[in-house]
C-alpha cells in the first residue's frame, strides 16, 4: 500500500463512520446501525460515541497529510526540514513548516495551501497534541471537550467533505509539480513554468545582439521576479539548452541519429526490406521516444533522459556466491523465540516516502537487495511503425513538444508523397516490417 493510500485511508474512515452515524435507521433501530461481527446481526450505532473516532480519523488524516507534503516538497529543492516538528503531532507547527517549505520550493504553492489553513488551525485549536479525540481524559485526569455540548454531524460532514477534497486537490497538484521539477528545467529562482513564460516573451535568438526588445524583456523579468543579472543569465542559458524551451527563441535542438530524409522515406512507405537492415537501433529508439513524448502530460525532457539511459553500457550480472555451509557447533540449550519488535515509522526521516529506498541500500522489512537494473529494452520496429501511422496525432504531438520544425516538414513531405497510397498499402508496409523483424531479427538473431 502506497504512502498516499495510507494518508487517504483515515479520511475515508472518517466519512464511513459519519455515514454509519447519520444514515437512515434500519428496521427496529432508532439510529443508524452496523453489522455486529460477534453476534452476527445488526446493532444500533451509538451516535455520540462515534463522534470521537470520526474526529480522530479526520485529525490524523490532516497530520499525515502535512507530514507527507513537507517531506515530498523538501526533496524537490533539497530543503532542510525541522525534524523535531516532523516527529511531533502538533498541527500548527506542521502547517507553519509546510508553508516555509512551500515558499522555498515554488511560488504557486502558498495560494493552493491557504484555503485550508483556517480549517487546520481550527482543528488544532480543539486538539493541538492529538490526544483530545483519542482519550477521554488528559494526563491530568481532566475531561476533554467538557465545554462542547454537542457536535452537529451534518455540519461536520459537510465541512470534512470540503476539507478532504481540498487536501486531495493539493496532493494532486504536488504530484504534478514534483514531476515537473523532476524534468530538471528550473533554476534557483524560476520554475519550469516561469522559464516557459520568459522564453515566450524573448525575441528570436538571432536578434538578441541588436534587439531593444531583448533588453526590455530582461529588465521586466528582473523586476517581476526579483532576479539578479546572474539569475537571469542562468535562466536564459537553461532556455537555450532545454528541449521544449529553446524552440520559443527559434533555436532548434536536432534529435540525434534521425535524419529528415529517413523520416520522409519511412512516412512515404519508400523503405525496402534491405534498407530496414541498415537502420540502426538508435533510430528506432528516437522514433519510439518521440511517440512517448507525445503522450498527454508528458514533458519533452523525457527524450534526453531516455537517450542518456540507452547510452549506458548494459549492467553486468552479479556472480552468485555459493551458499555458506552450516558449521557444526556444540549442542546448546534451545532458546525461546524472541517476539518480533514492532517497526515504528520515524517521521523525522524521509525514507518512508513512496518509492524511496532506505539509505542502507536494502529493500523492505526483509532487507533484501534490490534487483539488478536490466536497463531499457530494445525498441520494437513494428510497434514504432504502428505508432507513426496508427497514432499519428501522438507522434506529431511529440515532434511539436520537442520543437522540431525540420522533422515536421520532413513528415509533411513524406505524407504528401504517400498521398497516392491507400490504407491497404500502409497495412502492407506494416506487415513487411513485422515479417522482417520477427523472422529475420528475432528468429534469425540478426542485429538491427
Amino acid at each position: 500500500m502506497g504512502d498516499h493510500a495510507y494518508v487517504l485511508g483515515f479520511a475515508q474512515a472518517a466519512m464511513a463512520l459519519l455515514r454509519t452515524a447519520i444514515e437512515p435507521p434500519r428496521p427496529k433501530e432508532s439510529v443508524g446501525s452496523f453489522e455486529d461481527l460477534v453476534d452476527d446481526g445488526d446493532v444500533g450505532a451509538y451516535m455520540d460515541a462515534l463522534v470521537y473516532p470520526i474526529c480522530f480519523s479526520a485529525r490524523h488524516h490532516i497530520e499525515l497529510f502535512l507530514k507527507r507534503q513537507i517531506a515530498r516538497l523538501a526533496e524537490v529543492r533539497d530543503i532542510d526540514v525541522n525534524r523535531t516538528v516532523l516527529r511531533d503531532h502538533k498541527l500548527a507547527p506542521l502547517l507553519d513548516e509546510l508553508f516555509r517549505v512551500c515558499d522555498n520550493t515554488d511560488s504557486t504553492l502558498r495560494e493552493r495551501l491557504e484555503p485550508i489553513e483556517g480549517a487546520i488551525r481550527e482543528l488544532d485549536a480543539f486538539d493541538s497534541q492529538g490526544q483530545t479525540f483519542r482519550y477521554r481524559r488528559s494526563n491530568e485526569k481532566e475531561l476533554h471537550l467538557e465545554e462542547v455540548s454537542h457536535i452537529n454531524l451534518g455540519t461536520l460532514e459537510a465541512g470534512l467533505k470540503r476539507l478532504f477534497a481540498a487536501t486531495e486537490d493539493f496532493d494532486n497538484y504536488v504530484d504534478a509539480l514534483v514531476y515537473e521539477y523532476q524534468q530538471g528545467s528550473f533554476t534557483s529562482k524560476l520554475s519550469r513554468e516561469k522559464l516557459v513564460e520568459l522564453a515566450k516573451a524573448l525575441p528570436p535568438r538571432s536578434t538578441w545582439a541588436k534587439s531593444p526588445v531583448f533588453d526590455a524583456v530582461k529588465q521586466e523579468f528582473r523586476q517581476k521576479y526579483d532576479l539578479s543579472s546572474n539569475d537571469l543569465q542562468k535562466a536564459v542559458k537553461r532556455i537555450l539548452e532545454g528541449r521544449g524551451l529553446s524552440g520559443y527563441v527559434d533555436v532548434e535542438l536536432a534529435l540525434p541519429h534521425l535524419t529528415p530524409e529517413l523520416l520522409t522515406k519511412l512516412v512515404a512507405l519508400e523503405v525496402t526490406k534491405e534498407e530496414l537492415d541498415a537502420i540502426p537501433t538508435e533510430v528506432w529508439r528516437v522514433l519510439e521516444t518521440v511517440g512517448e513524448v507525445g503522450r498527454p502530460y508528458e514533458y519533452p525532457e523525457l527524450f534526453d533522459r531516455v537517450m542518456e539511459e540507452a547510452s549506458k553500457p548494459p549492467a553486468v550480472p552479479k556472480e552468485s556466491k555459493p551458499a555458506a555451509q552450516p558449521q557444526e557447533s556444540p549442542a546448546e540449550e534451545p532458546k525461546e523465540p524472541e517476539e518480533p519488535k514492532e517497526e515504528k515509522v520515524d517521521w523525522g526521516k524521509l525514507e518512508y516516502l513512496e518509492g524511496k529506498e532506505p539509505k542502507n541500500g536494502k529493500k523492505g522489512k526483509e532487507g533484501q537487495e534490490d534487483e539488478d537494473d536490466e536497463g531499457l529494452r530494445d525498441p520494437s520496429p513494428p510497434d514504432v511503425v504502428r505508432t507513426m501511422f496508427r497514432a499519428r496525432t501522438r507522434f506529431i504531438n511529440g515532434l511539436k513538444k520537442l520543437q522540431q520544425p525540420t522533422l515536421l516538414a520532413a513528415l509533411d513531405a513524406g505524407e504528401a508523397a504517400r498521398a497516392k497510397h491507400g490504407g491497404d498499402e500502409i497495412a502492407e508496409f506494416e506487415k513487411m516490417v513485422r515479417k522482417w523483424y520477427y523472422l529475420e531479427v528475432v528468429a534469425g538473431a540478426k542485429k538491427y
